[in-house]
C-alpha cells in the first residue's frame, strides 16, 4: 500500500512535468495557481469548461504536482495558448499538410471524465488499503473475529478493489492524453 502511494506521488510529479495537461484535467484547474487546492468534491458544467470547488484541500495539488505546497501548477487555459503556440510553430516549419494534423480547436481533454476518473482511481485504491488494513487488526490473534457473511462478502468484494483502480487509472491515462 505505502509503495503505491508513494511512485503514485512519484508518477504524478512526472506526469506534470510531462503533461501539464493531464494534471491540469485532473484537477479541473482552469487558471495557473500558487498553492493550488486539491478538490475532494467539485460540480462542473457539463462541457467541462468551469468548476465549482465543494470540499478542497489547500496546496495539495501544489504538493502531488510539485513537491511543494506553494507551487505553481499551470492551468487549462494557460495551457491552451501555449499548446497552440506550439501547434502554429510545427505548422509553418511543416506546411499544410502538417497543420492540419496539429491544430484542434481545444488542446485540453475531456475535463469532467479525467476529473473523476483520478479520484475514482485513488478513492478505490485507498479503500482497498484501507479494507486490508483493518482486517489485519481484527485478526491479531483470532481467525474467527471475520467469519461473519458480511465479512466474507467484503473479502471477495476487496478482491475487485485494486482491479477497478487499475481500470479507472488507465480510463484517466489514455483520455488525459486526448485533445
Amino acid at each position: 500500500g505505502i509503495g503505491v502511494a508513494v511512485t503514485g506521488d512519484i508518477q504524478g510529479k512526472i506526469m506534470t512535468d510531462v503533461q501539464p495537461m493531464k494534471m491540469a484535467a485532473a484537477e479541473g484547474l482552469y487558471d495557473t495557481t500558487s498553492s493550488a487546492p486539491f478538490s475532494v468534491l467539485s460540480i462542473g458544467s457539463l462541457d467541462g469548461s468551469e468548476a465549482t470547488r465543494i470540499i478542497e484541500i489547500p496546496g495539495l495539488l501544489s504538493f502531488l504536482a510539485t513537491g511543494s505546497f506553494d507551487g505553481t501548477v499551470e492551468g487549462i487555459n494557460d495551457l491552451q495558448v501555449t499548446e497552440r503556440a506550439q501547434a502554429e510553430k510545427v505548422a509553418a516549419q511543416y506546411g499544410p499538410q502538417v497543420a492540419a494534423l496539429v491544430t484542434a480547436d481545444s488542446y485540453a481533454p475531456i475535463i469532467p471524465v479525467t476529473y473523476w476518473t483520478f479520484r475514482w482511481m485513488i478513492g478505490t485504491g485507498m479503500a482497498a488499503m484501507a479494507i486490508g488494513a483493518f482486517a489485519l487488526w481484527a485478526l491479531r490473534g483470532d481467525v474467527r473475529r471475520l467469519t461473519s457473511k458480511r465479512w466474507l462478502w467484503t473479502s471477495l468484494a476487496v478482491i475487485l478493489l485494486p482491479l477497478l483502480a487499475n481500470s479507472f487509472g488507465w480510463i484517466f491515462t489514455e483520455m488525459g492524453r486526448q485533445p
